[in-house]
């Protein structure tokens, strides 16, 4: 479980869950409090604060580089100067 919680499966799926959650639940009931944004943040604070991750480990498996990975290296948005 230590594990787990410690990969890079695990921060993603934490992101990109509650946030797909918190904006389920906003569309539902339209609160403002309740925007997706802000929800997420919390979730995710206080999922951090429950399993102990140290928020500098969970931003190392947050880093995502899209040209790295070659996702838009041929995009229509590329320029060329």
């Amino acid at each position: 479980m230590d594990n787990l919680a410690h990969s890079e499966i695990f921060a993603l799926t934490l992101v990109i869950g509650t946030y797909l959650t918190s904006l389920a639940l906003y569309k539902k009931v339209h609160i403002s409090l309740l925007h997706p944004l802000l929800t997420t943040i919390f979730v995710i604070i206080v999922v951090l604060e429950v399993l102990g991750i140290q928020y500098e480990s969970f931003q190392q498996k947050q880093s995502f580089d899209p040209f790295y990975a070659g996702a838009f290296r041929s995009g229509p948005w590329l320029c060329v100067i």
